[in-house]
């Protein structure tokens, strides 16, 4: 199993787990799924997280995952199998949208949750 598919695999672990309710691969890595791989430093996961009470969103509960399963953090990044994850909670209604219409696509053995093309050509991670 490749370092990729892996990290795709610890994220679908940590949706099982309830750490995030659901997620879609945003970024250049899910145009990796649409078209033609270009360069990318991260894996950018767009992500809902479990209610919590309190305005203030936390990343606590993903972090702590990380250290219970020995994937190391630096700054904003998860590094799961060698590859940077940055975990980006849904923060606007496109966000939202751009994870409920996520299409479910194969890499190698691996179920992934990925945006849907057209959201790509818009800003999501920011």
């Amino acid at each position: 199993m490749s370092s990729f598919e892996k990290t795709l695999s610890a994220i679908n672990a940590m949706r099982d787990e309830g750490v995030i309710e659901d997620y879609a691969v945003a970024g250049a890595m899910a145009v990796l799924f649409w078209a033609e791989p270009i360069p990318t430093y991260d894996l950018d996961v767009l992500v809902f997280l479990p209610q919590t009470s309190g305005a203030i969103v936390s990343l606590g509960a993903i972090y702590e995952w990380a250290a219970r399963h020995g994937h190391p953090t630096e700054k904003e990044h998860v590094t799961i199998e060698g590859i940077p994850v940055q975990f980006l909670p849904a923060h606007n209604e496109l966000a939202d949208e751009a994870i409920r219409t996520a299409v479910i696509k194969q890499y190698r053995s691996i179920s992934v949750k990925v945006v849907r093309p057209e959201y790509l050509a818009f800003k999501l991670t920011s």
